[in-house]
């Protein structure tokens, strides 16, 4: 693993909640801008339009696959250890490579989602509607069919949840799906 990017995972072991979320949003950005260019965009391009958000040593980055499956494992372990900003982390997942996220987020939601307050389901969700709108604009959808029984189960059950924004997003998943 890179350094810097050693080093930005070595900050979610911080107390101070406002570094460790800025951590998660540096490593969300990267794990984004870093699938824009696996997925073929322009590195210059990239670089263009993330400098407004990340400093110039993590701009700089390129992560392979590989590189981003050690990303979304660490953020895995730190979900499935009930860290306190693991709504959060599902959203910095859901700006991975689909074929690094897509596979692991739906392995948690599974193991995990009754026990989802509604901001970790609605982040769950919002990674899980990012992948499945990428396998859709690239029409492969038979990545996404048939979606295991459990995830429909998750997406189903919240569509008729109090929260009206997870309803209204668990409702968006359904309705793309058909």
């Amino acid at each position: 693993m890179k350094k810097e990017v050693a080093d930005l995972l070595s900050y979610l072991d911080s107390s101070d909640t406002e570094e460790k979320s800025a951590a998660i949003a540096d490593i969300a950005l990267l794990l984004e801008m870093n699938t824009f260019i696996l997925n073929g965009a322009n590195i210059a391009t990239m670089e263009e339009e993330f400098k407004k958000f990340l400093d110039e040593e993590l701009l700089s980055i390129r992560l392979s696959i590989e590189e981003q499956k050690e990303i979304v494992d660490e953020l895995i372990e730190r979900i499935c250890a009930k860290d306190e900003l693991s709504s959060s982390m599902f959203w910095a997942i859901g700006k991975s490579h689909a074929s690094v996220g897509f596979p692991r987020l739906t392995e948690v939601i599974k193991r995990y989602w009754k026990t989802f307050d509604d901001k970790t389901s609605y982040q769950s969700m919002i990674a899980l509607e990012n992948f499945i709108d990428h396998y859709y604009n690239r029409s492969l959808m038979e990545k996404l069919l048939p979606m295991d029984e459990e995830i429909m189960d998750f997406v189903r059950i919240k569509s008729e949840s109090s929260n009206e924004k997870v309803a209204e997003l668990a409702n968006r998943i359904l309705n793309g799906l058909c």
